[in-house]
């Protein structure tokens, strides 16, 4: 994948839906790899695909990865950000109710 491909952040949006529509969740996880690794977690572009990819690790049940995407977008946009903050919040009961509490 080239690198024109992968800063744009709707062309990313699109393939991990085809990826999910056609049950190839084999590269859904290596298309999240790729855009954990490349994507910057302070580009306000690139917010909204963070939070798919985090849905998309939850139903998955990978938990705890989503749960660490939205400790990164609660670092960057939680205070400013309902919804982040909610997300957050609510993979973090199911990992660690001690540590909500104190948030």
């Amino acid at each position: 994948m080239t690198q024109g491909l992968i800063d744009n952040d709707d062309y990313l949006y699109f393939l991990l839906k085809q990826c999910i529509q056609h049950k190839m969740n084999k590269h859904v996880m290596q298309l999240i790899s790729i855009i954990l690794k490349e994507k910057e977690f302070k580009s306000i572009k690139s917010k909204d695909l963070f939070l798919y990819v985090s849905e998309l690790l939850e139903s998955l049940n990978e938990t705890v990865k989503a749960c660490d995407i939205m400790k990164k977008l609660f670092d960057v946009y939680g205070q400013y950000d309902k919804m982040v903050q909610s997300k957050y919040l609510n993979l973090l009961t199911d990992i660690n109710i001690s540590e909500a509490i104190k948030l």
